[in-house]
Parts: C-alpha cells; sequence; structure tokens
C-alpha cells in the first residue's frame, strides 16, 4: 500500500486504482478488506510516516455500493458482525478526521438511508440523482441544510444525467440543478491488473 501513496513509491504515476470486489464471496469480506486498506492508510497518514508536505499524495477514497459496504447497523444483527464493524470504524475515520490529513471520502449509494449515518452526515456536498422512497428522501433532508421542499420534489423526477448539487462546494446557502457530462471513458474497456499474482500450489 504504500506504494499507492508514496511521491517516489513504484505506482506514483497510477492517478486511480481499483479495487474489484465482485468476485469475494461475501460482504463480510468485502467489509474487512475495506477496513484493511482504509485503516492502513489512516494509520499511515496520521502517524505522519506518511505526510502530504513531505513524501505522500492527497487520497481520495470512493466507495460504491456503500449501502453494502458500510451499511448503517438499524439493530439488524446482520449488519453488526465483527468485519462489518471495524470498516464502518476505519470509514468513520476518515469521515471524521483525514480531511486534516489529506485523506478524503467519496460515499456512493442508490440508497443513502441504508449507509452508516456517521458517515454520511459527515458528507459536506452532495450530488443527488433521482430519488423517490419516502425514507432516502426524508434522510436526506436531515443531512442536508440547504435542501428545500421545492428541492425534494425536484428529486422525485430529474431525469437520467441530472443532478441537484448541495453543500460547501456550492458556496452558497441554496442547490443548483445540473446536467452530469458524459463519460470520457467507455464501460468495459479498461483491463484490470492484478496486484499480485494468485498464489498456487505447485
Amino acid at each position: 500500500m504504500n506504494d499507492f501513496c508514496k511521491t517516489d513509491g513504484k505506482l506514483k504515476d497510477v492517478a486511480v486504482t481499483c479495487f474489484d470486489l465482485s468476485d469475494l464471496e461475501s460482504d463480510e469480506v468485502r467489509r474487512a478488506l475495506i477496513y484493511a486498506v482504509v485503516s492502513f492508510v489512516f494509520e499511515k497518514y496520521k502517524s505522519k510516516e506518511l505526510s502530504i508536505e513531505e513524501n505522500a499524495y492527497p487520497i481520495l477514497f470512493a466507495i460504491e455500493e456503500a449501502r453494502t459496504l458500510i451499511p448503517r447497523a438499524m439493530g439488524d444483527p446482520e449488519m453488526d458482525k465483527p468485519a462489518t464493524r471495524l470498516a464502518r470504524s476505519a470509514v468513520r475515520s476518515i469521515a471524521t478526521e483525514g480531511r486534516k490529513m489529506g485523506l478524503g471520502l467519496l460515499v456512493i449509494s442508490q440508497t443513502p438511508s441504508s449507509v452508516d449515518n456517521l458517515i454520511t452526515s459527515q458528507a459536506n456536498t452532495q450530488i443527488l440523482h433521482r430519488m423517490t422512497n419516502p425514507d432516502d428522501l426524508t434522510y436526506i433532508k436531515q443531512i442536508s441544510e440547504s435542501l428545500s421542499q421545492e428541492d425534494l420534489e425536484n428529486l422525485k423526477t430529474v431525469g437520467e444525467g441530472t443532478a441537484i448539487v448541495t453543500g460547501v462546494a456550492m458556496k452558497t446557502r441554496t442547490s443548483i440543478l445540473v446536467d452530469v457530462r458524459m463519460r470520457y471513458s467507455e464501460e468495459g474497456k479498461t483491463k484490470t491488473v492484478a496486484v499480485q499474482k494468485p498464489i498456487r500450489n505447485n
């Protein structure tokens, strides 16, 4: 992991690294990996072994399908197993303390009310696409101070590729409606590269 972070590491020219967890056998295994990666980086930066002032890059963790990787407990024993608690704890550390170290967090989910609430409450900017679930709308209203009732109504009907943006990135207490540009890359065209060769029995 040092090579991902250090300015003089072997992977210093790699701008984006994607961990594809889809082939892992269970959500608990995926959450354990989230914990291992996030906590490792956090501790390195917190201890100053890695520092953006001296020898490391700022890091942005983008967590897609966040509802399955850092779920809200909601009294469900399945959402409170050891690996799940550890993953939540590690990502909470980034959400609450990471900014001052150069560690950022991007949380992506179609059902924000199912994501750990402490983590989502720390989001200072929200990009909101179409949303119709009453639980999600109520939750988004709670954590987005700038959202008006009109914004919430618009969220129910905005088209594909359109989003409401609100939060500190706007430098205003109002929200705006934006069209998201088409992607530059072609989906499925990038070949994944194994970080480490699979271990096989000889």
